[in-house]
């Protein structure tokens, strides 16, 4: 399976793995490899 961003959704990711709450992107990534096992 491909994942594709928007590109408003990529440059949300990109700042939660800068400057963002680690809270979110934890959470961002658990749903994205929740989504790739299916």
């Amino acid at each position: 399976m491909k994942l594709i961003f928007s590109d408003q959704a990529w440059e949300d990711y990109l700042w939660w793995q800068s400057d963002g709450n680690a809270k979110g992107l934890e959470r961002v990534n658990t749903l994205v490899l929740a989504t790739r096992r299916t």
